[in-house]
């Protein structure tokens, strides 16, 4: 934790209090740390880069659960607990962040943001490249033309407008959207940013240190290759686990260099400008969970899978700064599924079709093709009565001479191959026979599995807004908080779909 909690809270109070968060959040951050000790606030916490909008569905389900797990821990361990995700707007990858995925009748449509001509200058973080009112209007026009026409599309769309006005950059716009859709549960936002010199020791060390982490995480996925786990980390080990100016800094004969033909520093040079212009400094893969860790008072990290994954390495690192991980805790998992595709999933429920048979609308539609004609029960009893007299005749011949048991085996497979073509053929016939068979079945991969992947990496949450309303964030709590951690929800949306 942070040694001037007093100097945490004004920055968090200051942060979120300019970003508009309603009462219960700036509540929460002066519950951080205070009180009795045993009986001090501490932090359940989840955090991604700040997505376009929100970005990928997965990004909502992170928070609801990190707001669900602080309400049970409060409950069970009779202290509060106070939920908070890290706006990791650092993350300078724009590519990954600055584009949506909406349905327009049924199918994937990816909207874009302009990439700012600020990009065209080198890596910048996702802080520091201004919003453009003109390029998200645009952007919301699309959305708009994109989606049904509903109750909700006029104010939510019109609220998204208020947000991005008064937000200077995108990290702060998505700040904002977080603030709206999970301030009322007290969810604190945290923007590095904004605690950049009380980072300052952590930096210190890395530098005085620099292959200190790299060696760490190395030793630790040796041991998990031992282990028969793959490592999820790996790195040269000239890199340092930190950029300076977004630009990766290497160590290499007792010096350090900004990307690879950057300036040199040595230690006091580099030690030096983070003392002067500490604001140049941000955390990598390795550092981003250290840092986080060694500002707030975390007694839970809510992560998806890669990051678990990699958080596993971090054991030895963070006994090096005499800090305690927090216990790794695996977000939930949900589909959302729409009343008009339950009816397609009850539709072919009987022949034991599971989610995850979506993914290939074509074999799915093949198979359920040939189960509701009767073909496939019919086919598998025929090779079965076929196989048996093969086998009665293959043990006749081979008494007259054993080397007719190889041309026995040649008629088999032919036969084989001749009912695998009839089968297709007759799976075909029942298709056109079940005109809408396939369009239903790929109708509801796209909604499942946009493409080939599962909803919730792919989708936005504005499409669902504007269909349900703000109240849709409450629905999906209640679900959530019915399940388990990490568990995989199929939430049937209420009704009101427009």
């Amino acid at each position: 934790m942070a040694q001037d909690t007093g100097e945490r809270r004004r920055a968090l109070i200051d942060y979120n209090r300019r970003l508009g968060a309603p009462p219960r959040v700036l509540e929460n951050i002066e519950r951080l740390g205070s009180g009795s000790e045993g009986a001090q606030a501490v932090a359940v916490v989840s955090g991604q880069q700040p997505g376009l909008l929100g970005g990928p569905l997965y990004t909502i389900y992170k928070a609801i659960s990190a707001i669900v797990l602080a309400e049970r821990l409060a409950r069970t361990e009779g202290r509060p607990f106070v939920s908070i995700f890290w706006n990791h707007s650092e993350d300078h990858d724009f590519a990954e962040v600055g584009h949506i995925y909406l349905l327009r009748e049924g199918r994937p449509v990816k909207l874009e943001y302009p990439p700012p001509e600020e990009l065209a200058a080198g890596p910048r973080s996702v802080a520091e490249l201004p919003l453009d009112p003109g390029r998200l209007e645009g952007l919301l026009a699309q959305i708009e033309e994109a989606t049904p026409q509903s109750e909700f599309s006029a104010s939510i769309l019109e609220r998204v407008r208020e947000l991005a006005s008064c937000s200077r950059d995108f990290g702060e716009f998505f700040s904002r959207l977080m603030l709206w859709w999970f301030g009322e549960w007290g969810l604190v936002l945290v923007e590095p940013r904004t605690l950049r010199e009380l980072m300052v020791p952590v930096f210190a060390r890395l530098i005085e240190e620099p292959a200190a982490t790299g060696r760490l995480v190395a030793q630790a996925g040796e041991r998990l290759r031992r282990e028969g786990r793959p490592p999820a980390l790996r790195q040269p080990e000239h890199f340092c686990n930190f950029f300076v100016d977004r630009r990766r800094v290497l160590f290499r004969d007792g010096r350090f260099s900004i990307g690879v033909d950057g300036q040199t520093y040595s230690k006091e040079e580099l030690l030096r400008l983070l003392e002067e212009e500490p604001w140049r400094f941000s955390t990598d893969v390795v550092t981003r969970p250290l840092v986080q860790d060694w500002l707030l008072p975390t007694r839970a990290y809510v992560a998806g899978p890669n990051e678990a994954a990699y958080l596993a390495q971090l054991g030895e690192v963070y006994r090096w700064f005499s800090l305690r991980m927090p216990r790794v805790i695996l977000r939930h998992r949900c589909t959302l599924i729409e009343r008009r595709i339950k009816r397609i999933l009850d539709r072919y429920a009987p022949w034991d079709v599971k989610l995850e048979d979506y993914r290939e609308p074509g074999r799915l539609a093949k198979r359920i093709a040939k189960a509701m004609s009767g073909l496939e029960e019919g086919f598998v009893r025929r090779r079965e009565e076929i196989a048996r007299i093969l086998e009665g005749l293959k043990g006749e011949l081979s008494k007259l001479d054993p080397q007719l048991e190889r041309p026995c085996e040649a008629a088999r497979a032919k036969i084989a191959k001749v009912l695998d073509q009839l089968e297709d053929k007759a799976a075909k016939a029942q298709r056109e026979r079940e005109p809408h068979l396939k369009e239903q079945i790929h109708r509801a991969a796209s909604y499942l599995f946009p493409l080939g992947q599962p909803q919730e990496r792919v989708l936005n949450i504005m499409e669902f807004l504007i269909r349900h309303g703000p109240s849709l964030l409450g629905w999906l709590k209640e679900q959530i908080a019915r399940s388990e951690p990490g568990e995989h929800l199929l939430i049937e949306l209420p009704p009101g779909e427009r």
